[in-house]
């Protein structure tokens, strides 16, 4: 690639976790986060190893967890007792969102996952904020899954 040349899209992701690493972390950590990263689990390695937990790694697990989990997630949440403005309560708010906008229905759960959970996700990500308060997340999530299911309803895309 030319020097100056910014890489395809698809090679982004990879290029600014290679960046982020840079001088700071193994090659083999790296691995261990993109891993993570593909399965929705990057929260859980980023609080694993006392790391702050970035609002994108927070919105990871939704945006890539198999939808049987999101509905298992959601039903086993009837008596949460997660504290308002924490990222399980975020999380927990966003998912709950999804599941009722899809009727429950997992191969929805996916395309609303494939056309909204992800963009939000990457755009946190490449924002270049560090942190995003839970509440914000939910503030600007909730409004962003109805409309993005109710346009997917709308093409028969949903």
């Amino acid at each position: 690639m030319p020097t100056g040349a910014r890489p395809d899209p698809p090679f982004r992701l990879l290029a600014s976790l290679r960046e982020y690493h840079r001088g700071s972390r193994d090659a083999h950590r790296l691995v261990i986060e993109a891993e993570a990263f593909l399965r929705g689990g990057i929260g859980t390695v980023y609080r694993d190893s006392g790391q702050a937990i970035p609002g994108w790694a927070a919105l990871n697990w939704l945006a890539h967890g198999r939808p049987e989990e999101v509905i298992d997630h959601t039903m086993s949440r009837g008596s949460s007792t997660d504290p308002f403005g924490s990222w399980a309560w975020a999380v927990g708010q966003l998912a709950e969102t999804v599941v009722q906008a899809t009727a429950w229905r997992s191969e929805l759960i996916a395309r609303v996952q494939h056309h909204c959970i992800v963009p939000m996700e990457l755009a946190l990500l490449g924002s270049g904020r560090t942190q995003c308060r839970p509440d914000h997340l939910v503030a600007l999530g909730v409004p962003r899954i109805l409309r993005c299911a109710g346009e997917l309803r709308g093409t028969g895309d949903l």
